[in-house]
């Protein structure tokens, strides 16, 4: 059995909704589960192979508890740590699965790089070095891989993260976020775990896989102020993307706003040659036909 899981806040609601509609299209046989703390918003998506559960369900360790746990210059990323965690404790916490698919909320995924659960997805456009630091601390002798993992989206193998989870802890008797926190208050980076690099690499290293590079954009967030929904999609689906991201909690700065201004310039006339291509086509279909 495989399991595609969604950790969600209740400002997801409209990308989960579209990224459910998908990837159910996707993965008609498998199980579907939305973890928020929001049950609420998210009941009427409660249907027969959906279920919404909560987030208590599922780690041991609250926001708080978190943030008081992390030393002074890393307090402010608290909740960040926690849903890395939070993902981390719905795959221990879901054994009866053979494999789980966790999805980030505020990702659509377009294309079907996501079926292949054999293989890591990659991409060029992240690559942050305070990641790794912690990656050596744990698995010293592993190759690391060639580009970042951090897609949005992974696939766990239970058993293989199960094996992962345990060479983390190894003879300690603690548990193994109480570990990774204190190896992150001993970095200089405030970023210094993730939890899609850690286990990609890790499986990199302890499983027969293949890897490719996806085409993604990440602040699709950035023209919900230009276009509509709807729209951001039919242009991704146009540009061929594999995935796109709305992280409304990153910078919106003059400066970002001004560089999609000038794409969505070029978006359109893109759009433009494609309907002129698309009318020339239909005159020469009728024409050939008379």
């Amino acid at each position: 059995m495989r399991l595609i899981c969604i950790p969600a806040i209740k400002s997801h609601v409209k990308y989960v909704d579209c990224s459910l509609k998908l990837l159910l299209k996707k993965f008609p046989n498998d199980d579907f589960m939305i973890v928020t703390p929001h049950q609420e918003s998210f009941n009427y998506l409660n249907k027969e192979k959906i279920t919404i559960k909560s987030d208590i369900d599922f780690l041991d360790l609250t926001p708080e508890e978190i943030k008081s746990k992390l030393t002074y210059n890393k307090k402010s990323m608290y909740k960040w740590y926690y849903q890395q965690f939070l993902k981390y404790s719905i795959i221990s916490k879901s054994k009866q699965y053979s494999e789980i698919l966790i999805v980030d909320a505020d990702t659509i995924i377009l294309s079907d790089y996501v079926k292949d659960s054999d293989s890591l997805n990659l991409t060029t456009l992240e690559y942050n070095k305070s990641y790794f630091g912690i990656i050596k601390k744990y698995f010293p002798k592993q190759k690391l891989l060639p580009k970042s993992a951090i897609v949005n989206f992974m696939w766990f193998n239970s058993i293989l993260f199960g094996e992962m989870l345990n060479s983390i802890v190894g003879k300690s008797k603690r548990k193994w976020f109480e570990i990774i926190l204190e190896d992150v208050n001993k970095t200089t980076s405030p970023f210094a775990f993730s939890e899609y690099e850690t286990y990609a690499n890790y499986k990199f290293n302890n499983k027969k896989i293949s890897l490719q590079t996806m085409k993604i954009f990440r602040r699709a967030d950035l023209f919900m102020g230009f276009y509509s929904f709807e729209k951001i999609i039919e242009v991704a689906n146009v540009y061929k993307l594999d995935l796109i991201s709305f992280e409304d909690n990153h910078n919106r700065s003059f400066f970002k706003k001004s560089i999609v201004f000038l794409m969505i310039i070029t978006i359109e006339l893109k759009l433009f040659l494609i309907k002129i291509l698309n009318v020339n086509k239909k005159i020469k279909s009728v024409n050939q036909k008379k």
